[in-house]
């Protein structure tokens, strides 16, 4: 069945190993994964409670505060200049202050402010299979295992738009409550953080709308309702500080679909439980300080394909283990492999 190999992603599973993503766990976390009571799943933790949450923190901090110190650049304000002749004086203070105004009038109305617009779920994965950082995060000091999965292995397959004009705003059809994607984490400096948030903020502040109150049109509407609050999470939810480059990190990000499409979204099918990517009601799990929200998402057994046994004093009685435990289930096909990270007693 599995091969003894020794080292993460060996053998005929070489040429696929850019395709895989490595979750790192303990016995107890492996166990749950393999018999999750939704079928077998892994945990998405509420974004809030993630150990290295300050980035995703940081861009929602004092929102309305920024919104109203932003200036929108010259360069910007000139090119916007150019597709509205006459149509208002870009550069006039007071103009950019009703801009502010406006925006954050509807962002409020839109329920978008004053707090995050969206709960993020997160799962964390590694593009390393066997990395000993992560073998001393996340074994707590027992015997740790590196899942590698396919890295669609937690995606329902996309469905059509569920409406095909580009601007309508349409209810979700009955099942499609959840987006889903699986993102490498960009690692930068807040400043570049900061520059994001900057364009982002600048874009729907130069949408025509936001000019003294004149109503805005349907078109612009439903771009700032979908914009507004999927772009600032796109922005938040994928960056960490380059101190972390080292983990190489993927994430699944998992948030709550939105009653509008923009842009042509794709959605994905209904699903239901014990199918790819189903998402599980919140539940809740012990922490150092409080308890811990997260949900559980759904994948199919033949997405993980290899699992890595990590450095210990009984690795071998581990793998011997592991290999009867998947032994006439749905994961006989998996590979289970050996760390060649050596093994250190005063970890």
């Amino acid at each position: 069945m599995q091969s003894d190999s020794e080292g993460a992603n060996s053998g005929d599973n070489k040429d696929n190993k850019e395709k895989w993503v490595s979750h790192y766990t303990d016995a107890g976390g492996l166990q749950g994964i393999l018999s999750g009571q939704t079928g077998p799943s892994i945990r998405a933790t509420d974004s809030r409670f993630l150990n290295d949450a300050s980035e995703i923190i940081y861009i929602y901090e004092s929102l309305e505060e920024r919104i109203q110190a932003y200036e929108i650049p010259a360069e910007s304000l000139e090119l916007a200049s150019r597709g509205n002749p006459g149509t208002f004086n870009l550069q006039a203070p007071e103009d950019q202050a009703a801009r502010r105004n406006h925006l954050i009038t509807q962002m409020k109305k839109d329920g978008l402010l004053p707090k995050r617009p969206d709960k993020i779920y997160l799962a964390c994965f590694s593009k390393e299979a066997d990395l000993l950082s992560q073998w001393r995060a996340y074994a707590h000091g027992r015997q740790g295992y590196s899942l590698q999965f396919d890295r669609d292995a937690f995606l329902p397959p996309p469905g059509p738009a569920p409406a095909p004009d580009l601007y309508s705003l349409t209810p979700d059809p009955p099942g499609r409550d959840w987006r889903w994607r699986m993102k490498d984490v960009d690692y930068q400096h807040p400043e570049v953080i900061q520059q994001r948030f900057d364009s982002w903020l600048s874009s729907l502040l130069l949408l025509p709308g936001h000019h003294y109150g004149v109503p805005m049109p349907v078109q612009d509407k439903v771009l700032m309702q979908g914009l507004a609050p999927h772009r600032l999470a796109e922005i938040a939810e994928n960056v960490k500080n380059p101190a972390f480059k080292d983990e190489n990190e993927v994430r699944l990000i998992v948030t709550r679909a939105k009653q509008n499409t923009y842009l042509g979204a794709s959605w994905a099918d209904p699903v239901t439980e014990g199918q790819k990517g189903f998402v599980s009601d919140l539940l809740y799990r012990e922490g150092r300080h409080s308890l811990i929200p997260f949900r559980l998402v759904t994948f199919e057994p033949h997405g993980l394909r290899q699992i890595t046994v990590g450095p210990g004093s009984h690795q071998k009685l581990a793998v011997d283990a592991l290999r009867e435990r998947l032994n006439e289930t749905p994961f006989d096909h998996v590979e289970v492999v050996k760390s060649k990270v050596p093994f250190r007693s005063d970890w």
